[in-house]
């Protein structure tokens, strides 16, 4: 699960995921990525995509 902290500073600090995300997934065999919706930047959002599908990784948006 990829979330701010409940005292983060959204203003200055987002949590962010992107392909890198993906390749430690991988090496820790992980399956699912789940986002905290409105509070997740997605860096390189067409190749994260494309890469979680052809690693056989679901994304999930959570609220």
């Amino acid at each position: 699960m990829k979330r701010s902290k409940p005292q983060q500073d959204l203003r200055f600090d987002l949590p962010a995921v992107g392909p890198r995300t993906l390749d430690v997934m991988q090496e820790v065999g992980a399956r699912v990525l789940a986002l905290e919706v409105g509070r997740t930047v997605l860096l390189d959002a067409p190749a994260l995509f494309a890469g979680a599908e052809a690693a056989g990784i679901t994304i999930v948006g959570v609220p």
